[in-house]
């Protein structure tokens, strides 16, 4: 009898008590399609704010600090630290020269490069200005400048540091 009334039409030869059945199965239906819909609704946004949550607290973990500058630096994600800078002054050859970093590397100094900056002064001469790193360690590096035709220059050297 019940199943006459799935459709929502009813029978034009239906009794009153065949239509009061009917209408109490329909709502009997509808009323579990709503609870059902309900739990459904409830569950995901359960389960949003479950990823909404994992996401905040993967991205609140993340460190991109920066510090923009010619003596900066940049963290990234992964716990690599680049750190770069410019050493300014009178360099004499055969000199070491202690350069500290902005921050320091928590762990290590993995490399540093060093990139002579030709100015004015050495642009003039025969003479090729170098810097060789010595040593690193998390805070700082000591290495020494040089010059092709010894003597000292007024002149810069820029470093790229990479550690962790």
């Amino acid at each position: 009898m019940a199943d006459k009334f799935t459709s929502c039409v009813l029978p034009q030869d239906a009794t009153p008590d065949e239509i009061n059945k009917g209408m109490l199965d329909l709502l009997k239906k509808a009323n579990q399609v709503h609870t059902d819909l309900t739990e459904s609704a409830t569950a995901q946004t359960e389960a949003l704010a479950t990823v909404d949550k994992t996401l905040t607290d993967k991205i609140d973990g993340l460190d991109f600090t920066a510090l923009k500058d010619v003596n900066g630096y940049q963290k990234l994600p992964s716990g690599l630290i680049m750190q770069w800078g410019v050493y300014s002054g009178v360099l004499v050859h055969g000199t070491s020269y202690t350069v500290t970093f902005p921050i320091s590397f928590p762990t290590a100094c993995l490399t540093v490069l060093p990139s002579v900056f030709q100015n004015s002064l050495i642009s003039t001469t025969t003479s090729l200005g170098f810097f060789k790193v010595m040593t690193k360690q998390k805070t700082d590096f000591t290495g020494q400048w040089g010059w092709t035709a010894g003597g000292s220059a007024q002149t810069d050297f820029n470093y790229l540091a990479i550690g962790y």
